[in-house]
């Protein structure tokens, strides 16, 4: 039985990735094609929400990252997906596209699973690498979506990597994470990355305690939940439950 070039997990048929790291890098490559193509202009129109109102404004605004777009657009780090491209060709019979780096994603994704069966000698590298990629994608991609409340992963995979995957924070007793499996209580992330305190605006708090955002406002009146302007501490709340 072979062993995952990415996590060491035993792999079934001789796959040089096993079936979990597999759908991690699929994911990689759909996170970097779609940053791609949302960052094509240097002006972009989101949808930036007000408050807790559910109609949103639409706004145009300048790529988050500022002249790091530059880096973005045309960096080595790109060229990256160029040459594992010309690494799968004598592996999978493939040419690749050249040109642009979201059609040569879906190229890799296309042919991930031909590359991971032949034993392509370097495809842990290749995860590693993607993974690193698309978490620098999804600096410039997130900002660029309607924004929600998440909060980083703190587990780390079986090579000892930290995974640091933003996963919704939510008022589920526990919180799995889709790229690593972890599980959390929101009360174990709260505490771990604010621990003076994890200040939210009403729409944010209410969706993590669960409860109506006029809930708020009466606990606050009776003490049961620390506020300040329009912020509370939904650790306060959670401590108590």
């Amino acid at each position: 039985m072979s062993e995952c070039q990415r996590c060491q997990y035993p792999t079934e048929d001789g796959h040089a990735l096993c079936g979990r790291c597999h759908q991690h890098a699929l994911a990689n490559l759909v996170t970097i094609a779609d940053a791609w193509r949302a960052t094509e202009s240097p002006y972009l129109r989101s949808n930036a929400p007000r408050g807790d109102n559910i109609r949103a404004r639409a706004t145009v605004q300048p790529l988050p990252g500022g002249t790091d777009r530059m880096d973005w657009r045309h960096g080595a780090d790109l060229i990256v997906l160029r040459e594992w491209a010309e690494s799968f060709t004598p592996v999978t019979g493939a040419l690749a596209p050249r040109a642009d780096p979201a059609a040569i994603c879906e190229w890799l994704a296309r042919h991930l699973y031909a590359a991971s069966l032949e034993g392509h000698p370097a495809l842990g590298d290749f995860a590693r690498e993607i993974r690193a990629l698309a978490l620098r994608a999804r600096g410039y991609l997130d900002p660029l979506r309607e924004r929600r409340l998440t909060i980083p992963c703190l587990g780390k995979f079986e090579d000892g990597d930290d995974c640091g995957h933003e996963i919704p924070l939510e008022s589920a007793a526990l919180i799995r994470c889709r790229d690593c499996g972890a599980e959390w209580s929101p009360l174990v992330l709260l505490r771990a990355h604010a621990p003076d305190g994890a200040w939210l605006p009403p729409g944010h708090a209410a969706r993590v305690l669960a409860v109506s955002v006029r809930t708020l406002s009466r606990w606050a009146r009776l003490g049961r939940i620390q506020r300040q302007g329009e912020q509370y501490d939904v650790l306060n709340v959670i401590g108590q439950r």
